[in-house]
């Protein structure tokens, strides 16, 4: 694990969702999508590690390829976040 993961914790579970969100099942991703929101709804801070880790692209094909509930959770993420 990289040294600022261990200093922000944050930022480990940021990627534990991302990955949920590339290799996840249909369910897993939109829970994921779904803590993302809840962590964007809360700082600022927390919206700018999920674009810096890389989470808008997985987002966005969740808002493609997802459940309808996956898309809505994957929407409202995106929409939350500062891009």
């Amino acid at each position: 694990i990289p040294s600022i993961a261990l200093i922000d914790p944050i930022v480990a579970l940021v990627w534990e969702l991302i990955a949920s969100l590339c290799i996840g099942s249909q369910e897993d991703r939109s829970e994921a999508a779904a803590c993302l929101v809840s962590l964007a709804l809360q700082s600022d801070h927390y919206g700018k590690i999920i674009i810096g880790e890389g989470g808008v692209g997985p987002l966005l094909m969740l808002m493609k390829e997802g459940n309808i509930e996956g898309q809505k959770n994957a929407a409202r993420a995106i929409g939350l976040l500062k891009v």
